[in-house]
């Protein structure tokens, strides 16, 4: 997770509550990323939430699927604590 969290941090350089933005998660990061990202975005921002919106993006991927899949997909499924 070292990457991950030096792309957060840098991330959070871009943080501006008059150019908010949406942040992607995918579902293959582990159960609690969404709080991760969150606290390492407050080491330098004093609200993220008023400068990013956290969205996690599940995958539905199987085993030689995933072109047809991302062109034809079955379901879409996003989720944040936005309204």
């Amino acid at each position: 997770m070292t990457y991950f969290d030096a792309a957060i941090r840098n991330l959070s350089n871009y943080g501006d509550p008059n150019r908010h933005r949406i942040l992607i998660e995918k579902s293959t990061v582990p159960v609690g990323t969404y709080k991760r990202i969150n606290s390492l975005l407050g080491e330098k921002l004093e609200n993220p939430e008023a400068c990013f919106t956290i969205v996690n993006m599940p995958e539905f991927l199987a085993e030689g699927l995933a072109v047809k899949r991302l062109l034809k997909p079955d379901r879409i499924v996003i989720g944040t604590t936005e309204d």
